[in-house]
């Protein structure tokens, strides 16, 4: 089984933004290139203080591109764990003997590369609309006002506090570029961290299924696993809660328009899905690790060599405890945690919704 064939496209995207194999020099370009939004953003919403719209447009976007700054200077800080990591994933976690497990584990490695594709999707399709929605804008205004093309108004892909000169000719179009050069990279920089987890985790589903037939232990993997992620997904876990929240006001403020509707909407769409990413294949990993108990309990025991025994009993002691991945060591990555992080963000939008009817 060439593991290659499904997980190019993690490998392409890590090795595009730096972080696998690590190249410090690609990273800091990387970064650099998605401070040219950060810091005009930052800018607006010390501007707008005082306007709660504005402040929310604008952070919803500013936490996402803040979010995959932080969890790429984790990912560098550790850098040499997470290489020795990724290479065992990608060499000796694949060398299998059996013949009769390549089904079981191509199962699990089709859904880690289908979760892939559909992310990376929903990434470009949102930024495609806040790319496309100011040229569609001014378009149309220019057909509304044939006379007076200087009345067509400028806007920028993202909402930024810029000085007046660079919404002419040929600053607009460069700020144009750069917001979507940075927020391009942010998008492959979320991608590139978000689906190596998902992957790692689906990956390890498949693993445990066939540790039900051939006994073998993979606790030490998952050991690492949540050794290296715990950091990320807990800022993740923190982070989702407040962005589902903003954009989700943002979505109920502009009901009655459809273009702005539909730009938040598909923000929306990814922020759940970002949340879903970690907690469905976190879910789906506590139901396999739990399920060998059940396939060890079957076996007739007085049939088995001793050494084997020996290995069974092992892993019945181990199954006991089903493998997890947790958040800051503090909240287990499951469908229960996907549910009470939607929550806590619904008391988030309740509680701004009433300030913001109350101003």
């Amino acid at each position: 089984m060439n593991i290659e064939n499904y997980t190019f496209i993690n490998q392409l995207v890590l090795k595009f933004v730096g972080l696998y194999p690590i190249n410090i020099t690609r990273y800091i370009i990387c970064i650099n290139c998605m401070l040219l939004i950060v810091i005009p953003l930052v800018a607006h919403i010390y501007k707008n203080w005082e306007n709660l719209n504005i402040i929310l447009e604008t952070s919803s976007v500013l936490l996402t591109i803040s979010l995959a700054l932080t969890k790429s200077l984790i990912w560098i800080f550790n850098r040499k764990e997470l290489e020795s990591f990724i290479d065992i994933m990608l060499t000796d976690y694949w060398k299998l003997v059996e013949p009769d497990v390549f089904t079981d584990l191509q199962k699990y490695a089709i859904y880690a590369k289908n979760v892939t594709k559909g992310y990376l999707f929903l990434i470009v399709n949102a930024l495609l609309f806040f790319y496309s929605l100011p040229v569609i804008d001014s378009f149309m205004s220019i057909i509304r006002d044939t006379n007076d093309n200087s009345t067509v108004p400028k806007n920028f892909p993202f909402v930024a506090s810029y000085p007046l000169t660079f919404y002419k000719f040929p600053f607009y179009e460069i700020v144009y570029i750069s917001q979507m050069l940075g927020t391009c990279i942010c998008g492959l920089m979320i991608v590139a961290t978000d689906t190596l987890i998902a992957s790692a985790l689906l990956h390890t589903c498949g693993h445990f299924k066939i540790l039900k037939r051939n006994l073998r232990q993979l606790d030490s993997f998952c050991s690492n696993m949540q050794k290296n992620f715990h950091s990320l997904l807990f800022v993740q876990t923190m982070a989702s809660s407040i962005i589902i929240c903003f954009i989700g006001l943002q979505v109920s403020m502009t009901l009655m328009d459809q273009s702005n509707l539909m730009k938040y909407a598909s923000h929306l769409m990814m922020a759940l899905f970002q949340l879903l990413l970690f907690c469905f294949p976190g879910d789906m990993l506590i139901s396999q690790s739990s399920s060998i108990s059940r396939a060890v309990y079957s076996i007739q025991w007085y049939k088995l060599p001793l050494f084997i025994k020996y290995e069974t009993s092992m892993i019945m002691l181990r199954s006991q405890k089903p493998s997890y991945i947790t958040a800051g060591k503090i909240y287990v990555m499951c469908l229960e945690s996907f549910s009470s992080t939607l929550s806590t963000a619904l008391s988030y939008f309740m509680m701004l919704r009433s300030f913001n009817l109350e101003a």
